[in-house]
């Protein structure tokens, strides 16, 4: 490219589309609703971060069934870690564990992304009964 080619794309501005410009079918709260269900959703299958879910989740048009099994997940990998430490020689069947709750944590965030509400296997019973 040549320098005044690169100067001008350099230069452009970035167009920001206002909020009055958004299509007026479209409710700004639901644009953000859909957002931090992705983002809740997403968190919640991802270890500790459960937590930082559930207080984003707080929000009561947010599902509670994703941050349920984030939780039951969260808490089976810390039963696993303390068995880990406690018991002896557990610590060589334990990557099996690991590699089972990482395999579930993906499964759990392609269904936040697919929408889908859809228990994971041995976690979704033990979530239904969690009171959040």
């Amino acid at each position: 490219m040549e320098e005044s080619q690169k100067e001008n794309t350099a230069s452009a501005p970035i167009e920001v589309i206002p909020r009055e410009e958004i299509p007026a079918d479209i409710p700004p709260d639901e644009i953000d609703l859909k957002y931090k269900y992705l983002v809740v959703g997403t968190l919640s299958y991802l270890s500790f971060l459960v937590v930082v879910a559930y207080i984003i989740g707080l929000d009561p048009k947010i599902s509670k069934f994703h941050i349920r099994q984030g939780i039951v997940l969260f808490s089976s990998e810390i039963a696993v870690m303390i068995a880990q430490n406690i018991i002896p020689l557990f610590f060589m069947f334990s990557w099996i564990f690991h590699i089972a709750f990482i395999i579930l944590s993906v499964i759990g965030i392609l269904n936040v992304f697919k929408k889908k509400e859809a228990e994971l296997p041995f976690i979704g019973t033990l979530a239904k009964h969690l009171p959040v």
